[in-house]
């Protein structure tokens, strides 16, 4: 028998495949916190961006941009300045868009910002022909079963 794998993000040891290595966080609040905290302890350098200058999760993070999310632009350009100081790794729909400008490798923009939406994705989904719970935009949600 095997021991298992030491969970290291939850011990204080840096994980060596991804220690020294960046990862920008869209967003600076409640709930981006403990993916901050979480960055550090492995070993990452946590680029932070939010809208609010006193973010809750500037204070944890190596560097911090006031930087509005729904900003692509100044998103984009603060990535091109830290790639050009130092790569930043990791993101959301928003990563794939500046993937995509900076031409580095990830998910085509298209694909993320549909797996984003909740209604496109779901479209998608039962276009497949893959059941899932149907949504309006008001009224809730119904279980759609293709027969």
């Amino acid at each position: 028998m095997t021991a298992a794998a030491p969970d290291r993000a939850a011990t204080s040891e840096p994980d060596p495949e991804l220690a020294g290595k960046r990862l920008l966080i869209l967003g600076g609040g409640l709930w981006q916190l403990e993916y901050v905290r979480r960055a550090r302890r492995l070993g990452l350098e946590s680029w932070v961006t939010d809208w609010s200058p006193p973010a809750v999760a500037r204070s944890e993070a190596d560097h911090f941009e006031p930087v509005d999310l729904k900003d692509r632009e100044a998103t984009l350009a603060l990535a091109r300045t830290s790639a050009r100081r130092r790569r930043a790794d990791g993101g959301g729909h928003r990563r794939a868009y500046i993937a995509d400008r900076l031409r580095l490798p990830g998910h085509p923009p298209a694909l993320a910002e549909q797996a984003a939406n909740k209604f496109a994705m779901r479209r998608q989904t039962e276009a497949s022909g893959i059941a899932c719970p149907a949504t309006a935009a008001r009224g809730g949600f119904r279980f759609r079963t293709r027969r």
